[in-house]
């Protein structure tokens, strides 16, 4: 068996109800020998280099800078600058037009974003869950009980189960 990567919920290890998986593409990238006229150039005898190459991917600057400045507003320079292994300097390189010199590390701050993106659904997820089973727990139990059970303060339980209030970190991972 194979982890199930265009799904959340499908590593091997995991069991339930699979939930699609929301993606963001980088570029579009035309490959096999349709994308190329590849056929067609070898049946009339074409010059010239007709070999397939799969590297020359769309890079669409306007479209990387927008996304890399979107993800530093979500989640800040330090963020994405220790995800993705790219220094401030050379964000601030890419981010004020040098981005075709830094085309790799702007790839690899794209991928970050996304990546980030991802795990923030991820955790969106997981604290729906929790609020959702917190507050059939309170339905049965009452606040009050739930409250002392979890060793929290009644009137900041209220708060997190109306979502004006985040859910411990702690919290979530002890009961997700």
């Amino acid at each position: 068996m194979q982890d199930e990567a265009k799904f959340l919920g499908g590593q091997k290890s995991q069991t339930g109800k699979l939930q699609r998986r929301h993606i963001e593409a980088f570029a579009v990238r035309h490959i096999g020998k349709e994308a190329h006229n590849w056929e067609e150039n070898s049946f009339i005898g074409a010059e010239g280099d007709t070999a397939l190459r799969y590297e020359d991917g769309i890079f669409d600057v306007k479209e990387t800078t927008r996304t890399i400045e979107a993800g530093l507003l979500e989640f800040g320079y330090r963020r994405i600058a220790d995800v993705s292994n790219v220094g401030d300097k050379t964000i601030k390189k890419i981010i004020n037009g040098e981005i075709s010199a830094f085309r790799n590390q702007a790839i690899q701050l794209v991928r970050s974003v996304f990546w980030l993106r991802q795990q923030a659904l991820e955790t969106q997820r997981k604290t729906d869950d929790v609020v959702a089973s917190l507050r059939t727990r309170a339905d049965e139990i009452g606040l009050a009980a739930l409250a002392l059970e979890l060793g929290l303060d009644q009137s900041n339980l209220r708060k997190m189960l109306k979502r004006t209030k985040p859910l411990p970190t702690a919290l979530l991972e002890q009961l997700a």
